[in-house]
Order: structure tokens, then C-alpha cells, then sequence
């Protein structure tokens, strides 16, 4: 009797560490599409970004931030895009 009890207590701990293991996998690869949707976010702001930081009203900002070089605003969204690449740890 008491090995019966043990053996179902025992595969219920087993399925509740599968149902976790589960729900953890589920939740990385939400985080993972996140990640990538947001890194195709940064790539379609590449092409249009005077008129994206008009869009979030920190064109100003931005262009204080660089001072002058343009270029620099294309390099930061360019290293943000890498940023949420999956994969990436730069």
C-alpha cells in the first residue's frame, strides 16, 4: 500500500515538473518572438526615421543627442535592431 501511495505521489511530482518545464518553453518562445518582432520594428524605422521620432515627439531629442551626425541616428537604431535579433549578445 505504501509503495502504491509513493509511486503516485512520485508521478505526480514528475507531471508537475513536465507541465513546468511546458509552460517555461512556451513563455521563451513568446520572448523570443517579442524580440524578433521588435527588431523588425527597429529595421522599418531605418527607412523612414525623421518621421518615426516625429511620430514618439523625440525627433529633438534625438538629433540633440547626435549633434549634428545624421549618421548616428541610423547607427543607434541599426545597433538596437541587433540588440533583439535572436541569437545575438551584443
Amino acid at each position: 500500500m505504501k509503495n502504491a501511495i509513493k509511486r503516485v505521489q512520485s508521478q505526480a511530482r514528475l507531471n508537475y515538473a513536465k507541465r513546468s518545464i511546458l509552460h517555461k518553453e512556451k513563455r521563451l518562445r513568446l520572448g523570443a518572438l517579442l524580440h524578433f518582432l521588435i527588431a523588425i520594428g527597429h529595421i522599418g524605422c531605418l527607412f523612414a526615421l525623421d518621421e518615426a521620432f516625429e511620430a514618439y515627439g523625440i525627433r529633438e531629442i534625438m538629433y540633440q543627442m547626435v549633434s549634428g551626425h545624421v549618421w548616428m541616428l541610423y547607427a543607434l537604431t541599426h545597433r538596437s535592431c541587433c540588440r533583439f535579433l535572436p541569437g545575438r549578445a551584443l
